[in-house]
């Protein structure tokens, strides 16, 4: 029997373009595997909010992996 349904036709490990793909694929972790904000949290979000709320309320959250992106660039460009 062949496997049925929508997972397999169009197969498990797809990729869907757009920013949320390249977002996760992307999204900058610390050492420890938690989000490394650049700028910190604040930057993001009020204080105190935890990753989760911070990646799910933030309006301007597609922008944190270019972001990220620059401030590694500099980082490395400086030292």
């Amino acid at each position: 029997m062949v496997p049925s349904g929508d997972e397999f036709r169009y197969g498990v490990a797809r990729q869907v373009d757009g920013w949320r793909t390249e977002f996760f694929r992307d999204l900058p972790l610390d050492e420890n595997g938690d989000v490394r904000f650049p700028g910190g949290k604040r930057a993001w979000s009020a204080a105190g909010a935890p990753d989760e709320e911070i990646l799910l309320s933030a309006k301007t959250i597609e922008a944190l992996v270019p972001v990220a992106e620059i401030e590694q660039q500099r980082k490395s460009a400086a030292g």
